[in-house]
């Protein structure tokens, strides 16, 4: 609440940015608290895979203030990283 409470006075765009990180962090530090208190390595690879859509969520929100091609442009790279990303994360769970 407290990271929410302070984007409240950016602009429009930085506000949506600053949202975006603030629920990215929360929703990767619930996961390695999981990940703590389970102690499994699909809790690990959880804490993983929170921080790849927590990249992604971050980076869908810097695209917002792009214009129409500009924007879907920065869409399709976003996807693209959060697929390389998550295979990557995957590919190293089950190593």
């Amino acid at each position: 609440r407290a990271a929410l409470a302070q984007c409240r006075s950016l602009d429009a765009l930085q506000r949506d940015i600053c949202k975006a990180q603030a629920r990215a962090d929360e929703r990767v530090r619930k996961a390695e608290l999981q990940a703590r208190y389970h102690g499994t390595v699909q809790a690990a690879g959880e804490v993983e895979l929170a921080k790849v859509r927590a990249h992604y969520d971050v980076a869908r929100a810097k695209c917002g203030g792009r214009l129409a091609d500009d924007r879907l442009e920065c869409l399709r790279a976003a996807r693209e990283e959060r697929t390389r990303e998550m295979t990557q994360a995957k590919m190293g769970a089950t190593t």
